[in-house]
């Protein structure tokens, strides 16, 4: 049986949050122009500036493409779903043109498509809306919020299947875009709301830059069927709601690790406290540092900001350790899995 390969790319996209196209070059081939699958029923257009656009069954997913010698062309979609359609193998297909016909073969499928408009085309419905029809196993809105007092608005909003970023097996995923308001090496919560009341919580840290985040928040496979058999896609953000606000926490934790040091005090060993500072640090200001180790209480130490706060700032914090931790733990970069702090104003 034919395994449409843009069929497939299209159900990657929409579980995959995305749809913002991508600038490509200006580019002459056959390749170019209206490409249609009467089986599928779906249309799929190479431009001429180097973008595809495919349509099916009422979605529009958009994306650029590279031609790599005279045979092979090359898809990129942004963000997330790309990382999955490579994943799949699905990014780059072999193609041949006879007339009005177009072969793609990638991954040993092969789809046939026929010039749009040609004698060998069936009409087709190809209007767009922003919904889906109500048996659609997976749904996506597309939001662009215009309100900018956040530090980050919802792009989009779908209930998917959660591909293991959770426990979960389907989840509801949202995809947040940054505003000018958000800021690096922040902490910030996320609350979801279902019909304004609340639901659950999560978080995410935006370490050394910003842009777009993706939060996974869980769903029962019966809460997934439910809400994509019984509303339609732009009901999907009257129901749920998302709240997004910086943690008021005085430092943010870039990295504890366990390494050497030539300080007497420490015995030759130490671990190191990677700091940096949030939205609430304040400037010539005593803080306390509490070390904990898998959640019970280790150590404590303390240190002062400087005159003057930049973006560039840092600190490092020490605490003590033995000759066997370094050797059970110097290996790995990152061991805020194992420790912990909490930093209060002294």
């Amino acid at each position: 049986m034919k395994c449409n390969i843009f069929k497939t790319i299209l159900f990657i996209l929409i579980i995959s949050i995305l749809f913002i196209p991508l600038i490509g070059c200006n580019i002459f081939s056959p390749i170019i122009g209206k490409w249609q699958d009467n089986q599928e029923q779906e249309i799929v257009e190479f431009t001429s500036g180097g973008n595809v656009i495919i349509e099916s069954k009422g979605y529009i997913v958009t994306g650029s493409y590279e031609l790599i010698g005279d045979d092979i062309v090359k898809l990129t979609f942004d963000n997330l779903a790309g990382d999955f359609i490579s994943a799949f193998g699905m990014d780059t297909f072999k193609y041949t043109i006879s007339g009005d016909t177009m072969i793609l073969q990638s991954g040993g499928t092969t789809s046939t498509y026929y010039r749009h408009g040609s004698t060998n085309t069936t009409a087709i419905n190809t209007s767009t809306s922003t919904s889906t029809t109500k048996n659609s196993s997976y749904k996506t809105t597309t939001v662009i919020s215009t309100n900018i007092n956040t530090p980050f608005t919802v792009r989009t909003l779908g209930i998917s299947l959660s591909f293991g970023e959770i426990d979960s097996k389907y989840a509801i995923v949202v995809r947040l875009q940054s505003t000018n308001l958000a800021t690096t090496y922040t902490n910030y919560d996320v609350t979801l709301y279902e019909n304004g009341n609340y639901r659950d919580y999560s978080s995410f840290s935006t370490d050394n830059e910003i842009g777009f985040k993706t939060v996974y928040f869980p769903v029962t496979e019966e809460e997934a069927e439910y809400y994509n058999t019984n509303f339609q896609q732009l009901d999907l953000i009257n129901i749920f709601t998302i709240e997004v606000k910086a943690k008021t926490e005085y430092f943010f934790t870039k990295n504890i690790f366990i390494n050497t040091t030539e300080d007497p005090v420490f015995n030759g060993y130490c671990i190191y406290v990677d700091l940096k500072p949030t939205l609430f640090t304040t400037p010539n200001t005593e803080y306390i540092v509490e070390l904990y180790e898998n959640g019970l209480y280790r150590d404590s130490s303390y240190f002062s900001t400087k005159s003057s706060i930049s973006s560039d700032s840092f600190y490092y914090i020490y605490f003590a350790c033995s000759e066997e931790e370094y050797q059970l733990y110097h290996l790995q970069y990152d061991l805020r899995n194992i420790f912990n702090i909490q930093i209060s104003q002294k």
